[in-house]
């Protein structure tokens, strides 16, 4: 049996799909588990997530967790249309990064939350390219 050749596996646009929906996992997960939901979430001195924003931002990590599976069905039986809506939720989610980025500023957020948001939103967009070239390829 031949061995792997790692630099033609993460060359496929396929194999950074998977760990995009990994990554991407993970990230709702933590985010569900670190908020408490019944308490106010300090972000900065004077500025905090009230439980009702909480939920909401709960309730939108689950609905990315569903997508996260559908899209991942998707990838794995070859659905464009799986992976199409996962696109454009890609795109909306760094949409709400980026609006989000510009909330925290204006309303003096901590600088380590701002970083997280820039950070989510600059790999969100790149990751969005191979997930266009999976969907393309299942065509």
């Amino acid at each position: 049996m031949a061995g792997v050749d790692f630099k033609e596996l993460f060359s496929r646009a396929s194999t950074w799909v998977y760990v995009i929906f990994f990554a991407h996992l993970l990230s709702c997960i933590l985010l569900i588990t670190t908020l408490p939901g019944d308490a106010a979430f300090p972000l900065a001195s004077g500025l905090s997530l009230p439980p009702s924003g909480q939920w909401v931002l709960t309730s939108f990590a689950l609905l990315s967790v569903f997508v996260i599976i559908q899209a991942f069905v998707g990838a794995v039986h070859v659905m464009e249309s799986h992976l199409n809506f996962y696109y454009y939720f890609l795109g909306f989610t760094a949409l709400l990064c980026f609006c989000g980025v510009f909330a925290m500023i204006a309303c003096g957020g901590s600088n380590l939350y701002v970083a997280a948001l820039i950070a989510a939103t600059v790999l969100i967009v790149p990751a969005m390219v191979p997930v266009s070239k999976v969907s393309k390829a299942a065509r």
